[in-house]
């Protein structure tokens, strides 16, 4: 959801995903939850290095220092094709897409970021290659 001041938040629980997909299983909320508190000990990292220097270098070795985020706007066809659908049936419009791992180490390779504008809803899906 976003809200008047245009600030996003998660409206779901994260333990929807593995009830979904059939993996409630302990060891794999264990583990699921060590993968998240990792990827969220990355951003911050990134957050405060930003901070610091102005620039997103979660992981060196796999870009240079930036001091954007990699940013692609407009219509991509790929992000048009894969776009997600409202119960209704409407089609959320792109927005953006972002390289993942500019924010975390281990992030996916294409963040893309949806949203409708009646409902005020934000859908990011996130793409590994």
């Amino acid at each position: 959801m976003v809200d008047s001041d245009g600030k996003y938040t998660f409206l779901g629980d994260f333990r929807f995903f593995l009830v979904e997909h059939g993996h409630a299983s302990q060891g794999f909320v264990d583990e699921f939850s060590k993968h998240y508190e990792r990827t969220q000990a990355s951003f911050e990292k990134t957050k405060e290095f930003y901070r610091k220097t102005g620039f997103l270098n979660p992981n060196g070795e796999r870009q240079p220092n930036r001091k954007d985020s990699w940013l692609r706007a407009g219509d991509l066809d790929y992000a048009d094709e894969h776009s997600p659908y409202l119960p209704n049936g409407r089609k959320l419009r792109f927005v953006a897409m972002a390289t993942g791992w500019s924010y975390c180490k281990d992030g996916p390779d294409s963040v893309l970021l949806y949203f409708d504008p009646a409902e005020r809803i934000a859908v990011m899906r996130f793409a590994f290659t």
